[in-house]
């Protein structure tokens, strides 16, 4: 269909998402920068309806499985720091 958007490849998501981090912004928070990849990747691995507080408390912020989102907060105030710097 003419006119129709392009989808944009993951490899250039990942090459923006790369730039960002480089950035003065995410110069010293390697817990951002994690944060940042893995819900990207996860999103471009078609895994996106995946990324609950727990799952992400886990593989970013290793917390153990017994990790409890209602007495630790973690990954909402780090969320909230992410949209911040982005």
């Amino acid at each position: 269909m003419a006119g129709s958007p392009r989808p944009i490849s993951g490899d250039s998501i990942r090459v923006q998402v790369e730039k960002i981090l480089a950035s003065p912004r995410f110069a010293h928070s390697e817990r951002l920068k994690r944060f940042l990849r893995f819900t990207v990747d996860e999103a471009l691995a078609g895994r996106g309806e995946n990324l609950k507080e727990y799952v992400i408390a886990l593989a970013v912020f290793d917390k153990d499985a017994s990790h409890d989102p209602g007495a630790d907060p973690i990954v909402r105030v780090e969320a909230r720091r992410l949209r911040t710097r982005l």
